[in-house]
């Protein structure tokens, strides 16, 4: 297959939005074939060889290429199709990639970013990192894994698709922020019929998490859920989808309810936020959204987005002693759970009040 023809089946693939669906069970099932292998969070260039493992069995082969080709004509040609069943799981995982030609046959290279800043979306695509071939074989020189790559993976979460998808760059930002805004208000609405069950899938949630903690001092349920969120076996930092579009990198911005990311247990920086601030208007508390200038790179763009949760007057938060408190779960992942009202490093905000 040539160059062009690749980046023609992976565009048709990934931009199409009748393809959304595909896309959501193919991030659901890369989630799965992870948390099998063991591989830790924001491990971006793992993710990609355990893929790669998992892929050279036959019959997870089979099971990748008949998810795949729910969105995109296959050849029948395995070398050819390999090519854009690893790049289409590549840009369903937000990894950024490009074509290369060597000898008449096209190859998927992709970017792998080492820096945490870019791993976890604080700063855009352009920090530390390595372009990596993807191939079937997966390297197995350089992979280590206790588990044998013949048993196939089942999936074990929801991953239906009732996010939204809104436009990405630094002009999507503040859309961005002000839908999650209204999403969240309207999601705590009770008077929203379309959200009854999602609220009460997290209000269950939640109870069951404080049960479990044996936590029943109320000044201290954001803080312990909040480090529950944290745990990548609840939810896993995954970028948004990538597309190409003319021929060029580009991405989508998919918001989800809390309750739809407890159940795909895949989400980034502003799906957390929103789970943050469902959990703290579901207590009764305020909500801002902070939008930061997190890239060193590039100080005056908007890069990331966390939660401030103001507590009730004659409240305080009994982790941090305040009634005001930041809660940014991607950076409490950066510390292992730690970081509970504790502020990344910025170069300005914006804030959006919320509730």
């Amino acid at each position: 297959m040539r160059k062009e023809q690749l980046l023609e089946r992976l565009e048709e693939q990934s931009s199409t939005p009748k393809n959304d669906p595909v896309i959501a069970k193919m991030r659901g099932l890369a989630r799965d074939i992870f948390t099998y292998y063991g591989i830790d969070e924001f491990d971006y260039k793992g993710e990609l060889q355990a893929l790669s493992h998992w892929l050279v069995n036959n019959v997870n082969y089979d099971k990748g290429a008949s998810l795949v080709k729910q969105s995109v004509q296959l050849s029948g040609n395995k070398e050819d199709d390999s090519q854009i069943i690893l790049g289409s799981f590549a840009l369903a995982l937000g990894n950024p990639i490009k074509v290369a030609e060597k000898n008449g046959a096209a190859k998927v290279v992709q970017y792998v970013p080492n820096d945490f800043a870019s791993k976890s979306g604080m700063s855009g695509f352009g920090g530390l990192g390595e372009w990596i071939v993807l191939e079937l074989s997966g390297n197995g020189n350089d992979y280590n894994s206790k588990n044998s790559i013949s048993k196939p993976i089942v999936l074990t979460r929801d991953i239906g698709t009732t996010q939204e998808i809104l436009e990405h760059g630094i002009g999507g930002i503040k859309t961005t922020a002000l839908r999650m805004k209204q999403l969240t208000q309207e999601y705590l609405n009770h008077k929203d019929s379309r959200f009854v069950e999602g609220r009460e899938k997290v209000e269950k949630w939640a109870e069951n998490i404080l049960k479990k903690r044996n936590i029943n001092d109320r000044s201290k349920y954001l803080g312990t859920l909040a480090k529950e969120l944290s745990d990548p076996r609840i939810l896993r930092y995954e970028k948004d989808p990538l597309k190409i579009d003319g021929g060029q990198l580009g991405s989508h911005e998919w918001l989800q309810t809390c309750d739809r990311s407890l159940s795909s247990g895949l989400g980034d920086c502003d799906d957390f936020s929103i789970c943050i601030g469902t959990l703290a208007g579901l207590m009764g508390m305020g909500v801002t959204y902070r939008v930061a200038k997190c890239d060193p790179r590039k100080k005056n763009n908007y890069t990331h987005v966390y939660g401030i949760i103001h507590y009730p007057d004659g409240e305080m938060d009994g982790f941090v002693n305040d009634k005001n408190v930041v809660v940014d779960v991607v950076y409490m992942k950066r510390l292992k759970g730690s970081g509970y009202g504790r502020e990344p490093k910025g170069f300005g905000v914006a804030d959006i009040r919320v509730l």
